[in-house]
């Protein structure tokens, strides 16, 4: 009466209020508490009279708030799934409570389209969702699965009935990726959700599988239908995925994080469960597969739909193969990968000749990483070791290949994904081809497993590199390099092991080699960077020669010092281990501060030059060790004339620095020869003349005198000469 009449209420401090609605209000609750006071107090009803009662009051107060309002609405929703837990039942039948249930949310759900409150579909959602998992989790038995299966297939057709907006305008209907209408989304992802504890709790049964098939079809129907419901396509795959990776794992309660720690639990399936695991995974695969590809054709249609197409069916297949055989080899498994790999490449051959006009022309690109992807997996059921290392490998200029004469957009990030995946597999085998590589130096299944991918990713490159120069070709030569610096590393470890990479030895002599491989290679890329120039030459050479240059310090200097380890040098007293171990590092040091003049930076420049000079410095030491120690020179009693001999090397080796910074014009190397020259008279005045005597304490004082004079008189007369000569000039700018 009061809604009819309008009445004008005035009562302060309620202007606003809206008096029909209350009262409404206050009649639906003392309704609600009559029918509840009579059954639980006083039991003048009986549970199934109050339920009906009770459901009854709350759907009335769902139909009033379409006069009076949306918190009318909340109410009723609020009575309605309250009620199934105020009344209890000895023998709780699924059936009537899910066809309440299924009847109230239709209700909402069909009032909420009506007046537009997003609100009320997703807190009826809510409500039904939650009353199916508490009873799956408290009240579940085997022949509940019907009513479970009707109740989540119709909750699915009802809210694509009712929830979905027919009043799409055009440009939504030919927009490919339209704003996606989150509220449908997430009520459906919610309702459907419910098939991965009813196909669970009925342990992969033809019913729950069933349940799950037509759950998953309608989502797909829905993204057909609506473009604003496209994201239920990834949801459609996940669903599925979620149940398939769960299949047959006991419990999932014992695993903290499900999902991928779910795998880790997950054994093999053994017979004759396997034939329905198996076939399920097929069927749904090709579904999926078919629907994706089948909507991909319509140049409008969501780029989710080839997503799904190309990556579904192979994720299935793979995870199939797992569980079936544990990773292991087979025959049968191979040939499907191949066959599927066969099946995508038509795909992406076809799409490519199709979506010229397509607004999404990377789609053939999209089939080709599931074509290879396939392939790979087949090279893997097939074979093992360094097999499967070159195969994966050789599929990179293959597929550079193909984009010549098929311009596939994208191909090179495949092919440097694919590569990427290669060199992963190197931290889980550094020798790719096993513990035995074999026992012939250079010529082994190192050279194999290694040199063949270098070559392959190389060739990759440079084929795609006519197409395109960016990050994915640069990560191919990458990826190149570092199999070529590992293949070096490993063969020289083989060769100095007798064939066994992991012998826990580490000499002098292979040190020495390692750090002689880094600054070679950064040598040989600074010179191929001058002519070609290009980021991973120039940013490999300066990694490689911070590596040999920090292998000098750390290893030769320090930690293989023979004069630390006692390792023996050999016999000879001048063709022995330390030209290998110091004068050939420090020719290499020396080389490397010259190539790398204006190239790279000052720092490291000048890290090169001072290695170089010290690892000379330190060889000419040694040889004089050598000469009056034998093979062992680690540390221990020095005679007089080795004392001497040190300070006349050393002078020797001071004098040649300087002429030799004299004759080229370089400040640098007059500057070492002052430093060698001062640290041989420090090293006369503070030892020899403590520790030298007779005649060779004379002399060391008398013929550095000497040294010293001959020095200054050379250096005035070379630097007057140099000021009368005009062309006599020092590239650093002193005369």
């Amino acid at each position: 009466w009061a809604r009819r009449r309008e009445p004008d209420i005035r009562i302060a401090g309620l202007e606003t209020a809206y008096v029909p609605g209350i009262l409404t209000a206050a009649g639906i609750i003392a309704a609600f508490a009559t029918i509840y006071a009579a059954y639980a107090l006083y039991g003048f009803l009986g549970p199934l009279t109050a339920f009906i009662l009770l459901g009854a009051c709350s759907v009335a107060a769902l139909a009033a708030s379409g006069l009076h309002g949306p918190s009318l609405a909340a109410l009723g929703l609020v009575g309605s799934y309250v009620t199934p837990a105020l009344v209890e039942s000895a023998d709780p039948s699924a059936w009537a409570l899910f066809s309440y249930l299924l009847f109230v949310t239709a209700a909402s759900w069909f009032l909420s389209t009506t007046r537009n409150w997003s609100w009320l579909a997703l807190a009826a959602a809510a409500g039904a969702v939650s009353w199916g998992l508490l009873w799956f989790a408290t009240a579940w038995s085997p022949e509940d699965i019907w009513p479970l299966g009707i109740y989540i297939v119709a909750l699915a057709v009802i809210a694509l009935v009712s929830l979905p907006s027919d009043s799409e305008s055009e440009s939504d209907d030919d927009e490919p990726m339209p704003n996606p209408d989150w509220v449908v989304t997430v009520i459906l992802v919610g309702v459907t959700f419910l098939a991965i504890p009813a196909i669970r709790n009925d342990y992969y049964g033809i019913i729950s599988l069933g349940v799950l098939a037509t759950a998953c079809a309608l989502l797909l129907a829905g993204a057909w239908r609506w473009n604003k419901l496209w994201a239920l396509i990834p949801w459609s795959a996940l669903l599925f995925l979620f149940a398939y990776t769960a299949w047959h794992i006991p419990t999932l309660v014992d695993v903290p994080l499900g999902g991928l720690d779910a795998l880790a639990h997950a054994g093999l399936i053994a017979p004759p469960g396997l034939d329905r695991f198996l076939t399920a995974g097929a069927a749904f695969g090709i579904a999926f597969a078919a629907a994706g590809g089948l909507a991909a054709l319509d140049p409008k249609s969501h780029p989710a739909w080839t997503i799904l197409s190309a990556a579904t069916p192979l994720i299935i297949f793979a995870y199939a193969y797992y569980r079936a055989t544990g990773f292991e080899h087979s025959v049968p498994f191979g040939g499907t990968a191949i066959v599927i790999a066969g099946i995508y490449a038509f795909a992406t051959e076809f799409m490519h000749r199709k979506g010229d006009d397509a607004p999404w022309p990377w789609r053939s690109g999209v089939y080709a990483v599931p074509a290879v992807a396939a392939l790979a997996l087949a090279l893997t059921i097939f074979l093992e070791k360094g097999w499967l290392t070159v195969a994966l490998a050789l599929i990179c200029p293959a597929l550079a290949w193909i984009s010549t004469v098929r311009p596939v957009q994208n191909l090179h990030f495949l092919a440097a994904a694919l590569a990427v995946i290669v060199a992963l597999r190197l931290l889980y085998d550094p020798v790719v081809v096993g513990n035995d590589p074999g026992q012939t130096p250079i010529f082994n299944w190192l050279l194999y497993g290694y040199g063949v991918p270098a070559a392959a990713f190389a060739i990759a490159a440079r084929i795609f590199r006519r197409q395109i120069d960016d990050v994915a070709v640069q990560l191919l030569e990458a990826i190149a390099l570092l199999f070529v610096v590992t293949l070096v590393a490993l063969q020289i470890r083989h060769l100095m092991n007798d064939g066994n990479i992991f012998a826990p030895t580490f000499s002098l002599a292979e040190a020495s080699l390692q750090s002689i491989m880094w600054l070679a290679l950064s040598i040989g890329l600074i010179r191929l960077d001058a002519v070609n120039s290009r980021p991973v030459l120039k940013y490999g050479s300066t990694i490689l020669g911070a590596l040999g240059l920090a292998s000098v310090a750390l290893m030769l200097l320090i930690a293989k010092n023979p004069l630390e380890t006692g390792e023996s040098i050999g016999r000879n007293p001048v063709f022995n281990l330390l030209i290998l171990a110091y004068a050939v590092p420090a020719a290499l040091c020396g080389v490397l501060y010259w190539v790398a003049q204006g190239r790279r930076p000052q720092y490291f420049v000048a890290a090169s030059g001072i290695a170089a000079l010290v690892l000379f410095f330190t060889y000419l030491s040694l040889e004089v060790r050598v000469l009056f120690q034998g093979p062992d020179i680690s540390f221990g009693p020095t005679t007089d004339t080795e004392w001497y001999a040190y300070s006349a090397i050393w002078l020797v080796y001071g004098i040649g620095l300087l002429v030799a910074g004299l004759w080229w014009g370089t400040q640098t190397l007059r500057l070492a020869a002052f430093a060698v020259v001062t640290l041989t008279v420090f090293k006369v005045f503070m030892f020899d003349l403590s520790n030298l005597t007779g005649v060779l304490r004379a002399a060391s004082l008398i013929g550095l005198g000497a040294t010293l004079i001959g020095i200054g008189y050379f250096y005035q007369r070379t630097t007057v000469s140099s000021q009368s000569d005009p062309d006599f000039s020092d590239p650093a700018g002193d005369t």
